[in-house]
């Protein structure tokens, strides 16, 4: 089964922006920890399984130019924007199905792989390569091997005036429920999107919340130099 997962923000500096974002929305979020790549993240719970992750580069020095994975985050990383949505499937043979639909094979090594801040790994699959899908606005999907470590469900650091969020109520989307469907090999009307029939990629996110609605919009991937 396919399940909205995690939406991607790329960010420039990853403290100012994820303070904005807290400030902005009462969301909390915790220190997501690093990539061997050379990015870090803070992830904001949403509740229901969901969560957003505001990325950055924080080691220059891991760069490798030629590796599309790499170019590709360091090309994004320059300003505050989202840079992708992902949905998660339940098990491993779930992402060899996506995959092979796709034409591509399961993404895992460093890229997939984050080291906690608390020590752990936190190993990821994924397909196709966030690459690959997020610069054409298409998501790409995930297996996380431990649920029990989902960063989801992972408590927030504390802050005054913290609301308590429920998931996601809508995702603003381009494009239109034919294309999306067509990518994500089922009935796109089971999900939660509205599409404004502009460029493919991801517009904005509203999150229920104990205190009301909160709709979150940041620039297009293609607004972003």
């Amino acid at each position: 089964m396919i399940h909205i997962d995690h939406i991607a923000i790329g960010s420039a500096n990853l403290y100012e922006a994820s303070h904005r974002l807290r400030e902005q929305t009462h969301l909390g979020f915790y220190d997501g920890g690093w990539f061997r790549m050379g990015i870090a993240n803070k992830i904001f719970p949403l509740g229901a399984g969901t969560y957003i992750e505001v990325e950055s580069v924080v080691d220059p020095g891991k760069f490798k130019p030629g590796t599309p994975v790499t170019d590709f985050f360091y090309r994004e990383m320059v300003d505050d924007h989202f840079t992708g949505l992902c949905l998660r499937v339940d098990s491993i043979e779930e992402l060899q199905e996506v995959a092979e639909r796709h034409n591509t094979s399961i993404l895992q090594g460093d890229a997939a792989e984050r080291i906690r801040t608390s020590g752990p790994r936190m190993i990821t699959h994924q397909a196709p390569s966030a690459a690959d899908t997020w610069p054409k606005g298409l998501p790409n999907w995930y297996f996380f091997e431990d649920m029990t470590i989902h960063p989801a469900g992972q408590p927030v650091l504390p802050a005054p005036g913290l609301v308590n969020p429920l998931g996601i109520s809508w995702l603003e989307m381009g494009g239109t429920e034919g294309q999306m469907t067509d990518w994500l090999g089922v009935p796109a009307s089971g999900y939660p999107f509205r599409f404004n029939g502009k460029a493919l990629g991801l517009y904005a996110v509203a999150v229920k919340t104990d205190q009301g609605e909160i709709v979150i919009r940041k620039k297009h991937i293609s607004d972003v130099a």
